[in-house]
């Protein structure tokens, strides 16, 4: 259970994090490597805080939960019209 919090705790701790790397590598196209390139710069945010909060989760516990979140703000920007496609 404690585990768990911890996991909570990151996630939620991360999502504002996820929102703005989402915006920050935006440009079209390329969407493997620019979440590739959020998941990387996560993972070493995620490294920083696990060190200082003293917290016993693997990246490999969040990393799914993060990569999931990407989708979700994605979609959400999508969806809102925040990213938008060029038409050629």
């Amino acid at each position: 259970m404690k585990n768990a919090l911890a996991i909570a705790s990151l996630v939620v701790a991360l999502i504002q994090t996820i929102a703005d790397l989402v915006k920050t590598f935006e440009t079209e196209g390329n969407g493997p490597a620019k979440k590739n390139i959020v998941l990387q710069m996560l993972e070493a945010t995620f490294n920083f805080l696990r060190e200082k909060l003293s917290v016993d989760v693997e990246w490999g516990q969040i990393r799914g939960v993060l990569d999931r979140a990407i989708d979700a703000v994605v979609a959400f920007y999508n969806a809102i019209g925040v990213f938008r496609k060029s038409k050629l």
